[in-house]
């Protein structure tokens, strides 16, 4: 199967995961900036995430705490959870993208993750579809399978957002409507979280 690189859509523009470091029990979780030794604001939030008995993350996977390094600062809010759900479920399979892969397949996605892994909606869909525009358009023209996945609550924006910036376009990207986060996990071919 081949790997998967995961971007987490924010107002911003999108930011790449780069790599899950499994970390000692005793330390917490926290997301960083580009490899450097900056915890980014959400830290705090992911630990959350991750750690029983508030997490998801540790249950599914049976892991906890860990390190993720994105490309790009993540602010604020709950949106960047389903893709580092996915990116949690990609790495578990070893189909995470690693430094070097060559085309990989690419999830853009955006959402929050409840305590039963239900996707609920978020807020801002069109405007972080319209800041990931060149980059998904880059990796389209590159040859890469691009899946974007969105709360099905956000349906209705994300297809208008979508037609209006992808226009033709818009048949070559992989929408999934998730109402859970094993929607995602079955588009990617990825096994159901324990």
């Amino acid at each position: 199967m081949k790997r998967t690189a995961v971007y987490i859509a924010t107002t911003e523009g999108p930011s790449e995961i780069q790599r899950i470091t499994p970390e000692d029990p005793d330390v917490r979780s926290v997301v960083c900036h580009d490899g450097k030794a900056i915890a980014l604001p959400i830290s705090a939030d992911y630990d959350s995430f991750v750690r029983r008995p508030t997490g998801v993350i540790e249950a599914c996977f049976g892991h906890g705490p860990y390190r993720v390094d994105v490309s790009d600062p993540i602010a604020s809010g709950l949106s960047w959870q389903l893709g580092l759900f996915i990116a949690h479920a990609l790495f578990d399979e070893g189909r995470l993208v690693r430094a070097g892969d060559r085309n990989p397949q690419i999830v853009w996605a955006t959402g929050e993750v409840t305590r039963d892994l239900a996707v609920a909606a978020v807020d801002d869909v069109d405007r972080k579809i319209r800041r990931a525009e060149d980059r998904i358009r880059a990796h389209l023209d590159a040859g890469s399978k691009v899946v974007i996945a969105v709360p099905a609550a956000n349906l209705a924006e994300t297809e208008r957002a979508l037609a209006a910036v992808f226009g033709d376009q818009r048949d070559r990207l992989h929408v999934v409507f998730a109402e859970t986060v094993c929607d995602v996990l079955s588009a990617l071919g990825l096994k159901r979280p324990k």
